[in-house]
């Protein structure tokens, strides 16, 4: 699940110098991400406001939001970036394996 915020911080993440990706590689993995995703267009309309709760950094709402329109979880390395309790579940990549695995 992706949206503009989402895709648009992703495109500047994967050109940083730092990561060393050859651009063309950073590009296509874009485009699939794209392709395969599922775009939660109307997350852009909640402000962190609406969502109810304070979040340590406001550039991690559109994540949070994204997850809240699709009714799905939200999987982050940094759960301390998150609500602990409402209406989307947070889960570390591992567990979200495990989910899955079930």
């Amino acid at each position: 699940v992706y949206s503009d915020p989402i895709f648009e911080e992703y495109v500047e993440v994967l050109l940083r110098p730092s990561l060393r990706l050859e651009p063309d590689a950073a590009l296509e993995l874009l485009l699939l991400f794209a392709e395969v995703g599922e775009h939660a267009s109307s997350s852009e309309e909640i402000s962190p406001e609406m969502v109810g709760t304070d979040f340590p950094d406001v550039d991690d709402v559109p994540f949070y939001t994204a997850a809240l329109v699709e009714r799905c979880p939200l999987i982050t390395g940094n759960r301390k970036l998150f609500p602990k309790s409402g209406p989307v579940e947070i889960l570390t990549p591992a567990r979200a394996m495990a989910s899955i695995a079930k």
